[in-house]
This record gives structure tokens, sequence and C-alpha cells, in this order.
């Protein structure tokens, strides 16, 4: 009697699986609905392109130790292009701030709020200013971190807002 019990729970799994999954995406090794989904969401984004940028995982690890020591004003800020700042910018404010959360309270409820800032913009896609970029974006991650207060920040997702020849917005 167990192992039919057992085969049956085993069973309802697979038939709910299954029905979650579009049969011909599958066979066609094609991405899920959901993966689908955040494409359209990123290719609907005026500058989406700056979202792409290919590292290796050792590259963004010297990188993201890089940017976090000029960060806390432990080196000089390197000059950086949109894609590689957009990058270390959403890779260090999700980890150093929303995944070392330790107090929060998951019972307040919020909307989605949007933060930028902006900064000055060189020639070829280039930071101008490396201070200016760590000057405004300490103050945007103050500016977070006061208003949500100790609500549970989930994972942020930065891009690019609005560009200009002469500056960036960063949301």
């Amino acid at each position: 009697m167990k192992r039919i019990y057992k085969l049956s729970i085993v069973i309802v799994f697979a038939v709910i699986i299954a029905s979650c999954t579009d049969e011909k995406d599958f066979i066609d090794n094609k991405p899920s609905k959901a993966n689908k989904n955040l494409e359209e969401e990123l290719i609907r984004r005026p500058y989406y392109q700056y979202e792409q940028y290919d590292i290796s995982p050792e590259e963004l690890y010297d990188d993201l130790v890089e940017f976090a020591d000029a960060i806390n004003g432990a080196r000089e800020m390197p000059t950086l292009n949109i894609n590689q700042a957009l990058l270390l910018m959403e890779t260090f404010f999700n980890y150093a701030i929303v995944d070392k959360q330790e107090i929060y309270d998951t019972s307040i409820s919020y909307e989605n709020t949007v933060f930028t800032f902006t900064v000055d913009l060189g020639e070829e896609d280039m930071i101008e200013n490396p201070n200016q970029l760590r000057q405004n974006f300490q103050a945007f991650i103050e500016d977070v971190r006061a208003e949500m207060g100790n609500k549970y920040m989930q994972f942020s997702d930065l891009y690019v807002l609005e560009k200009d020849y002469n500056f960036i917005t960063f949301a």
C-alpha cells in the first residue's frame, strides 16, 4: 500500500511539472516562458544593450574587489565604461547591501520603488569622472537605505534610464 501511495505522489508531481512546461519549447530546447518574459522586459528598456556584458567569473570577482575597495575609499575609482559600471554597481549593491541585510521586517509591504542617480558621460561610453561615479553611487545607496528603512529589500536590477551625450542616469 505504501508503494502505491508513494508512486501516486510521484505521478502527481510529474503531471504538475509537465503541465507547467510548454512541450514544444522543451523539445526544441527553447527558453521557458518565464525567461521569454524577462527577455521581453529587458528589450523594452530603452538602453538594454548596456546590460549585455560578457565576463568570466574570475574577471568579475577581480573587478568587484577593485570596485568595492574604490567605493570604500581604499583606492582610486577605476575608469569604467557603461557596461562595466552597470554590472559592478548591480553586483556590489546586491551582494554588499541586499544580501547582507540582517534586521528587516517582512510584514511591511511597499510598492516597487525606482531610485536614480546621474553622472557625466565621456567619449565612447566611458564614465567621464570616476570619482563622481563613486560619490553619486554612495549617495544612491544611502538614499535607498534611508527610504527602505528596515523593510526587506529584494535583489535589485540596475539599468540605464536615460542617456545623453553628456550624462547618463542609472536606475
